[in-house]
């Protein structure tokens, strides 16, 4: 997905968004639990909107199992643990279908 690509990772072996520090990128949400941050939930929602409307513009319609599998993917590479993983997933969904 567009805005996903990583950079090297950083010093714990997560790898980090361009531009994005190793600190920021796992900072805990404002409510001080544990988990991607708001910034990070954003980016990754807006990478999942570019990725479905790069679909429906290629083929007329979007794979949303794709992207969430993507997605699953994309948390993963992050060093999201396994049990984590739905619980990042519904937040970057609740940000997607915000309305």
């Amino acid at each position: 997905m567009k805005g996903m690509a990583k950079s090297d990772a950083g010093c714990s072996g997560v790898a980090v968004e361009k531009g994005e520090t190793l600190q920021n990128a796992h900072t805990p949400h404002r409510d001080g639990t544990p988990g991607l941050s708001d910034w990070r939930i954003r980016q990754l929602a807006d990478g999942y909107m570019e990725g479905a409307e790069a679909q429906f513009d290629s083929t007329g319609d979007t794979d949303r199992a794709a992207l969430d599998r993507e997605l699953r993917q994309t948390l993963a590479a992050e060093g999201v643990f396994p049990e984590f993983i739905e619980i990042e997933l519904e937040r970057v969904m609740k940000v997607v279908f915000a309305v």
